[in-house]
């Protein structure tokens, strides 16, 4: 079997999920962290049969986790579009795992919530559709 890192794609994911990990999480962190989930969901749509599915699956947890532990000092110390970028994570992260890791993790389900009840005036308008139909799909309870 062919190694997964040498398929550009997935090379260039993980490059971007390491670079939100050793990076301080801003911002264009966070765009790179959305970008690379985009590149592995794109993959396995595309070949639904390959043979890396569990090792993509496990670096899309894997750095989910990851995120998640990051949300407490983004709360803390963040700038406010790093805030904001990170609550659009959770929710684009929501189905790979994102959800889950909240249940088993009740402390960063409560980062969150504090970040959403944080920005919830201002993104209103702006996401209380998407994140209503995210919560309503899922059984969230805040």
């Amino acid at each position: 079997m062919q190694n997964p890192l040498s398929i550009p794609e997935i090379s260039e994911a993980i490059e971007l999920l390491q670079s939100y990990e050793l990076s301080s999480a801003s911002y264009p962190d966070t765009e790179n962290f959305k970008c690379a989930i985009d590149i592995l969901n794109d993959y396995l749509e595309d070949f639904p049969d390959t043979p890396h599915r569990e090792f993509i699956k496990n670096k899309k947890l894997a750095h989910t986790r990851q995120m998640l532990s990051n949300l407490a000092s983004v709360y803390k110390s963040g700038p406010a579009a790093t805030q904001v970028a990170h609550i659009g994570l959770v929710v684009h992260t929501w189905k790979d795992g994102a959800g889950n890791f909240m249940e088993i993790n009740p402390s960063w389900k409560n980062d969150f919530n504090k970040l959403m009840f944080k920005w919830s005036d201002g993104l209103a308008e702006v996401w209380t559709k998407p994140i209503a139909h995210m919560l309503v799909d899922h059984e969230y309870e805040l």
